[in-house]
């Protein structure tokens, strides 16, 4: 909520003040607020189960003055939801512990392969 109330009262102004330096013009900001017009509602929601996603939402949701009575439920359904996948799948993978643990070291080395290979990338690209 704090976020959202942040996104409300300053945002615009922050924005307007201070978005040239990270490369966002008003008319990034107008398209944000005509986005969060049509499709607030189920962005929020969504956005819930993304991560990093999940944590920023809150600041456009705010700069588009969406309903707060409405970005509170869509936030708090998927929130909740999500938080019932994750003691969903922590009951789950408790049960299966002994079977995970034989393929944890795989795991462990293409998950590091993979941030390697990320690294390079983002290297590559931004050098």
């Amino acid at each position: 909520m704090f976020s959202y109330y942040v996104g409300k009262f300053f945002g615009r102004i922050f924005i307007l003040k201070y978005g040239r330096y990270v490369f966002i013009s008003e008319k990034h900001l107008n398209v944000t607020e005509n986005f969060f017009q049509k499709h607030g509602e189920k962005t929020v929601f969504i956005a819930r189960f993304i991560p990093v996603v999940r944590h920023l939402i809150s600041f456009p949701a705010g700069i588009a003055r969406m309903d707060i009575k409405k970005f509170s439920l869509y936030t708090f359904v998927g929130s909740f939801i999500w938080c019932g996948i994750l003691v969903y799948l922590g009951y789950i993978l408790n049960q299966n512990w002994s079977m995970i643990e034989q393929y944890t070291s795989i795991l462990d080395y293409v998950f590091i392969l993979g941030v390697i290979i990320l690294v390079i990338w983002f290297y590559r690209k931004f050098k």
